[in-house]
């Protein structure tokens, strides 16, 4: 009877034992799969990211040969002063360049709009430098519980990564913010985006500031609308701008929209 409890205890012993040793090859095993998934999401992120940029060069050089083209336009006018049948043609021209010029700037907001979906689970975080070697991901979830107090850990991110610095010669008035190192930050949960967005306002006073992930059109569009002398106060929210205007009106603000136009939607 001694032996057979003996006989069993051994084998729980060697179970045991057996576990031991496979329980750092499990959780090596774990590891090595969750660094290739956390490298993969970072490629398909970063090719992504190129995607974009691609189609934003794109949309501003239909702008530059629009422009172009209005320029064009207001030089025939010009020159066509008096003249009734070169008037005629101008009239005709310009009715065909605002043609062309409208079915370019929808097929633009489309394309905005898709690429804005996209990035509704992102965030730009601007003057958090990640040093070279740093996991980013770890920097990242440090700076949200420390500055926002909001528990994250790591795994909430999807991809977190620094966004190359552009020179001087390169950047626009409109990009001029983008000198600050910039860190774009994709959650898997848009509820916990929305959370560190509510929250930013803790940063008011500090160097760091935390935005939507806007694509370039809308940028553009929120610039603009700061410069305009009937605007007070401008954001956006899930991929929407916003504008309070000094009558104390709210608007919803599309690209190449007018604040007349604007309001004439309410």
């Amino acid at each position: 009877m001694a032996e057979g409890r003996r006989g069993k205890k051994d084998s729980v012993t060697a179970s045991d034992s057996l576990l031991t040793d496979i329980e750092p090859l499990i959780e090596k095993a774990v590891t090595a799969a969750m660094n290739v998934l956390r490298e993969e999401f970072a490629k398909r992120l970063d090719e992504h990211q190129e995607r974009i940029s691609e189609l934003e060069k794109a949309m501003e050089h239909i702008e530059q040969r629009l422009s172009a083209a209005e320029a064009g336009v207001d030089s025939v006018r010009q020159q066509s002063v008096g003249d009734d049948a070169a008037a005629g043609s101008d009239v005709q021209s310009n009715e065909q360049l605002q043609a062309v010029k409208d079915e370019a700037r929808q097929f633009m907001i489309i394309a905005n709009d898709n690429e804005q979906h996209n990035r509704m689970n992102n965030l730009r975080i601007r003057g958090i430098t990640v040093e070279r070697g740093v996991n980013c991901r770890n920097s990242i979830t440090e700076f949200i519980r420390s500055k926002l107090h909001i528990h994250i850990s790591p795994e909430d991110l999807e991809a977190a990564h620094p966004l190359p610095s552009k020179s001087s010669t390169e950047l626009t008035a409109a990009t001029r913010q983008q000198q600050e190192p910039t860190v774009i930050v994709r959650f898997w949960r848009r509820e916990q985006r929305d959370d560190i967005l509510r929250n930013r306002r803790l940063l008011k006073g500090t160097p760091f500031t935390i935005s939507e992930d806007l694509t370039s059109l809308n940028l553009k569009t929120l610039n603009r609308l700061r410069n305009n002398q009937q605007v007070e106060k401008t954001w956006s929210w899930n991929g929407r701008l916003y504008a309070l205007l000094t009558t104390g009106r709210r608007i919803l603000v599309k690209p190449f929209q007018t604040i007349e136009q604007c309001l004439a939607q309410l």
